[in-house]
């Protein structure tokens, strides 16, 4: 999804309180957007370090019900925290919670309640890597993989077992292979079921794909090959188990 400047407010007014205290503007306002999504009933923004998301059941209502009281169905506004300047980019979903992508960091969304509301929200760091900006981590079934660059070549990180409570493991694919895929890769899609991640760079003849076979928790075989494509990639996708290619 693209970066756009939030320059209004909300859809839905304001009932109760001011700009000043009482019922501020959601943090988004003003600033750029870099991310939207939706999670637990409720429609979410990223715009710099702040995770933002509406009243629960309410897409665009981002202003709480009190100015003197806060309900569990009222709009989380939160920010993650860290020593270096934070912007988040994108989400995943994983069972411990929503995993947030930064630059360098990532971070995880949780709550200690049943019900994630903005008093049992939280934001905890899990992990220190960077990842690329514009490419978004997939889900890999028990999995979250995302790319990272160098100047010339691209790596697949997996995070596995993501929790509250312990740092996550995590695991370079590409260790085997450091050399075999372009840092110009800007189209990564995956399928758990069909164990297959596939990179490709629009304009390119070539795909260049990471093919897995889970076992439970272990990964039994795992192999890395490149593909040549009979035109040029103009887009690539999974329709359920089936994986197609637009080319030019």
């Amino acid at each position: 999804m693209g970066k756009n400047d939030a320059t209004t407010t909300t859809k839905e007014d304001r009932d109760i309180g001011d700009d000043v205290n009482s019922n501020p503007n959601p943090s988004f306002v003003g600033n750029t957007i870099r991310n939207m999504f939706f999670y637990r009933n409720r429609f979410g923004f990223l715009s710099g370090e702040f995770l933002v998301m509406s009243k629960a059941k309410s897409f665009f209502n981002f202003w709480n019900g009190s100015a003197a009281t806060a309900a569990a169905n009222d709009p989380i506004d939160i920010s993650a925290s860290s020593t270096k300047p934070i912007f988040l980019n994108y989400v995943r979903n994983s069972a411990a919670g929503l995993v947030l992508f930064s630059d360098n960091e990532q971070f995880l969304l949780s709550t200690d309640s049943d019900v994630l509301s903005p008093t049992s929200a939280k934001i905890n760091a899990v992990s220190s890597y960077e990842s690329d900006n514009k490419i978004q981590a997939v889900n890999l079934g028990t999995s979250i993989a995302f790319v990272s660059k160098t100047p010339l070549w691209t790596r697949l990180f997996e995070l596995f077992e993501i929790s509250t409570t312990t740092p996550p493991y995590m695991f370079d694919q590409t260790k085997i292979v450091p050399e075999l895929i372009p840092s110009t890769i800007d189209n990564v899609v995956a399928s758990a079921g069909q164990g297959l991640v596939s990179f490709g760079q629009t304009g390119s003849s070539t795909l260049y794909q990471y093919r897995f076979y889970q076992l439970g928790e272990k990964r039994a075989a795992s192999t890395w090959y490149k593909w040549d494509l009979t035109g040029t990639l103009l887009d690539q996708f999974f329709d359920v188990s089936t994986f197609y290619t637009v080319v030019a």
